[in-house]
């Protein structure tokens, strides 16, 4: 944080940029960060259920091969347990080794997370409340002038909404202690916006305005959000 101020002096800054970390209050850490928004909930348990539905699908497919695996290791109905062994895998040399706990079996898991986030957010009401607020906020700092830096945190889940909207999602789960980035230049013309996940171009250089056209179905108000959860949470408890 402190040395990212000077790499941007390299680039022309006439005076140190300001480094900006969001108050708590102003983090999207998670899709429905409270678990007030029913609505969302509600809709999101739908579409993974009719994702799962009928002819065994590709997905439903892989949530049985994972069942299968994991219930030596989880015991009744695994798939309703929390399902996060990258962490153990991680730091094998610290807590040790679990059997059955694996890197193949955290890969799977992995695997098979994405592919329920991609079929969830296929569904544009259900992105909208995902990502829409975090997406508005994005925006709006890309859109401010002059050199800075810009700091939020998330949850992985947060982040696999966040690519869906940006349409830059690979269907792959985020890797542990991600980072996402979009940085702005003016390259000889309107300002624009590239997308970084790892250090990884996800999104080359385009003019922001583009970026903002692609995502304007998306992006979402505060105000916005807490009316759609409010308005439809009736009709769905």
């Amino acid at each position: 944080i402190h040395t990212a101020p000077c790499v941007l002096l390299g680039f022309g800054a006439s005076e140190p940029p300001a480094v900006s970390v969001a108050a708590p209050e102003r983090q999207t850490l998670l899709p429905n960060y409270d678990g007030r928004c029913r609505r969302y909930a509600a809709l999101r348990q739908q579409l993974i259920e009719a994702a799962h539905a009928g002819v065994p699908t590709a997905l439903e497919m892989m949530r049985r091969e994972l069942e299968e695996m994991l219930l030596p290791v989880m015991g009744v109905e695994p798939m309703k347990k929390i399902l996060d062994f990258t962490p153990f895998c991680v730091h094998q040399d610290v807590v040790g080794t679990f059997d059955g706990i694996n890197w193949e079996m955290a890969k799977k898991i992995e695997k098979y997370k994405a592919s329920v986030e991609a079929a969830a957010y296929a569904n544009p009401e259900l992105l909208r409340l995902a990502a829409g607020r975090l997406v508005q906020d994005v925006m709006d700092y890309l859109s401010q002038d002059g050199h800075q830096i810009t700091l939020l945190a998330a949850h992985d889940n947060m982040m696999t909404a966040f690519l869906v909207a940006l349409d830059v999602f690979k269907e792959q789960w985020p890797l542990y202690a991600s980072m996402v980035l979009l940085e702005t230049a003016e390259l000889n013309g309107p300002r624009s916006v590239r997308v970084l996940m790892n250090d990884e171009v996800c999104l080359d250089w385009e003019p922001l305005e583009t970026l903002r056209t692609r995502v304007s179905a998306t992006v979402m108000s505060a105000a916005q959000y807490a009316a759609a959860c409010d308005g439809i949470a009736g009709s769905t408890a």
